[in-house]
């Protein structure tokens, strides 16, 4: 689930991640769903060992906004003739 807040911050996007609670022939799942927003915070995190449902509200506007600072925008900046195949 950490890793995810990274994702979001880098790509500055809202995320939504689901995961099984319990355990099933011998494997245990974390539970922890969780919703993160554009800027690495986390809006809703589940619980480890209960189902749970839970609806929150969110501004795309703010998905859209791919600043990071005044002089840095993740998509103005990239320098694709850099780009080779790999």
């Amino acid at each position: 689930p950490e890793a995810m807040k990274t994702i979001c911050l880098q790509n500055r996007v809202y995320s939504i991640t689901s995961n099984r609670v319990g355990e099933e022939r011998g494997l245990r799942f974390i539970g922890q769903s969780q919703i993160v927003g554009p800027d690495g915070k986390i809006i809703f995190r589940a619980s480890e060992d209960k189902q749970e449902i839970y609806e929150v509200e969110i501004d795309p506007l703010k998905a859209r906004d791919k600043n990071l600072n005044p002089k840095n925008n993740i998509f103005n900046d990239r320098k694709p003739e850099f780009y080779g195949v790999i």
